[in-house]
């Protein structure tokens, strides 16, 4: 399986733990000129920028740079702007999936950054 793939595989099973925790999913993989969004969603009156980082191996938290997180900010910006959405509240959650043989941990933090 190729990387693509399994960051594919990755984001299915947040979005499918997301539809399972009650979130309605508004878009996956918004894309602008900054990069791309893995997942936005709606819980209660919230819209939520998710974060999707998958590992075979090591820590997925690793993968949340400091530049990540300025990047989807910016796009998370973009997405307001672009849909005149000022007045949402929002936050950015990470859905965090380490896969070992043929099982899955997810590790959902709301409000990761």
């Amino acid at each position: 399986m190729n990387k693509i793939n399994i960051g594919q595989e990755f984001e299915n099973i947040a979005y499918n733990y997301l539809l399972k925790n009650g979130f309605k999913i508004i878009e996956r993989n918004f894309t602008c000129k900054i990069g791309e969004i893995d997942i936005i969603a709606k819980i209660d009156n919230t819209l939520v920028f998710v974060e999707v980082r998958g590992k075979t191996s090591g820590d997925p938290r690793e993968a949340i740079t400091e530049n990540k997180i300025f990047r989807v900010r910016r796009m998370a910006e973009f997405y307001l702007s672009k849909y005149k959405l000022w007045d949402e509240d929002i936050r950015f959650d990470a859905i965090l999936i380490k896969k070992t043989g043929s099982e899955y941990h997810i590790d959902h933090i709301p409000e990761a950054f």
